[in-house]
């Protein structure tokens, strides 16, 4: 006959067997749930709403806050003396980089190529930081390059974290905002039926050089947008605005100090207070546990970050992607590039992104979106094909006399 003794240690060996299952299914959701996140456009933003939804905003901010900050531990200590992370190897020659911009305090005009800024730090220096490399045109070969790359790493003790800069020559290159399907959600009556295909429109397609993510859902501080004559969500006196005038000029500034006439600005998207503004950084910028950028309910989360900014004459425009970085280390890449005032625009794994068409096999009129550097999350058919839930910028040749 069984003793107690002996039913007691099944009891304890099935529940053991119980725990250990659990756990094993545990550790096997968040692997798949971390791969998801990793490799698809839409599982982290889907998970994140319907945990806001059953759970609350502040307890999803707290996972994701743990998460992050894990992972950054992780990141010093493993590959703080890493070499530098690139995402592209480096001009091998930097002899043949763009030429410097003048630096006469007369200049009126930008300089395209921006010139060679160089390394933030030293370390970074073999990493070939700041110097420029064209980004051809697919769909026009022949011309002289409007668009150049760079990279740069803002922090001296995080090799693991770099920031890919675009300059993009606006005396050559048209910029357009359109609506997502969803993002930014209409707050405003004329905007409810509003027509949103979440594409490039049709007269662009063949044209479209590039695109790259917009700003923050409408429930993420209401920062507005006006697009095709619709004001989507109405514009916040304190927010960073990148807009498009009736001229042809973009603008970038805070709302209350943007210059012109509201009614000028064909198109406008609001981001949160401006990083840098007239090369001076935002309050709290340089601070890593600021919480006005997309930092977690406590702060100091580093995370995949885009960014837009101008140079002093308006006639470059950068977009930058920062992975894994704080508010601060984009402002202080996107500066050191080359602009003066900059806002951020979206932020977490699935969203920054900056892809170009391409032709999706050798000789053929069909393009495909093809990212700026591996490991940005995307669709080949994206913004083409593929209908985008989010709001987007994409970029097309200017036309003769614009």
């Amino acid at each position: 006959m069984a003793t107690g003794k002996h039913y007691a240690g099944i009891v304890r060996r099935r529940r053991f067997r119980r725990a250990a299952v659990v756990l094993a299914a545990i550790l096997g959701l968040l692997s798949l749930t971390w791969f998801g996140i990793r490799h698809t456009s839409w599982l982290g933003p889907f998970l994140a709403d319907t945990g806001r939804s059953v759970f609350g905003p502040a307890a999803v901010a707290r996972i994701e806050e743990t998460v992050y900050a894990v992972e950054e531990r992780w990141n010093r200590a493993w590959h703080g003396n890493d070499p530098p992370r690139t995402h592209w190897t480096p001009p091998a020659d930097p002899s043949t980089a763009p030429p410097p911009v003048a630096s006469s305090a007369t200049a009126s005009v930008a300089a395209f190529p921006p010139g060679p800024v160089g390394p933030m730090h030293p370390r970074f220096g073999p990493a070939g930081d700041g110097a420029w490399t064209a980004l051809p045109d697919a769909r026009s070969s022949a011309s002289a390059p409007a668009m150049f790359k760079t990279q740069i790493h803002p922090d001296a003790g995080r090799p693991f974290a770099v920031v890919a800069v675009v300059a993009i020559d606006l005396s050559r290159v048209e910029v357009h905002l359109e609506p997502g399907v969803y993002v930014p959600e209409a707050t405003e009556p004329e905007a409810r039926g509003m027509v949103r295909s979440g594409l490039i429109p049709a007269e662009h397609q063949n044209t479209a050089m590039a695109a790259f993510n917009g700003g923050f859902k409408t429930e993420h501080g209401r920062l507005g947008m006006h697009v095709r004559g619709v004001t989507i969500v109405s514009a916040r006196s304190w927010g960073c605005t990148v807009a498009r005038t009736r001229d042809g000029r973009i603008l970038l500034d805070t709302w209350s100090e943007l210059e012109g006439d509201p009614s000028e600005r064909v198109w406008w998207r609001q981001t949160p207070q401006c990083l840098v503004r007239n090369r001076e950084f935002g309050d709290g910028v340089l601070i890593d546990e600021n919480k006005n950028w997309g930092t977690s309910i406590r702060g100091g989360t580093f995370i995949r970050r885009s960014a837009i900014g101008l140079d002093r004459f308006g006639g470059v425009l950068f977009m930058g992607i920062g992975d894994p970085v704080s508010a601060g280390g984009i402002a202080r890449a996107m500066r050191h590039a080359g602009a003066v005032t900059v806002g951020q625009l979206d932020v977490n794994w699935s969203l920054p992104k900056f892809l170009l068409f391409v032709p999706s096999r050798p000789g053929s009129d069909t393009f495909e979106a093809r990212p700026l550097f591996p490991g940005l999350i995307y669709f080949k058919g994206e913004y083409l094909r593929d209908p985008s839930s989010r709001d987007f910028f994409y970029l097309t040749p200017k036309r003769s006399g614009e």
